[in-house]
């Protein structure tokens, strides 16, 4: 279940199966190796979402946007 987390990660090979897993996850990983890489990149990724709110929102109360 979603804890309410900005990323639900599956890893295959646990207890869940890939049908369960694959209902609930954001994205399937095949081991926790991988976990790494994964919360790297989903950061990065929130990072220059969260750039571009704030500009855009930045420029709505400036008045370049109306």
């Amino acid at each position: 279940l979603n804890a309410g987390c900005g990323l639900s990660v599956g890893i295959l090979g646990g207890a869940s199966s890939l049908d369960d897993l694959a209902r609930e996850a954001d994205v399937l990983i095949p081991s926790l190796a991988k976990l790494p890489k994964i919360l790297f990149q989903y950061s990065r990724q929130s990072a220059a979402a969260a750039s571009t709110h704030a500009s855009s929102a930045s420029a709505h109360v400036n008045g370049a946007s109306s």
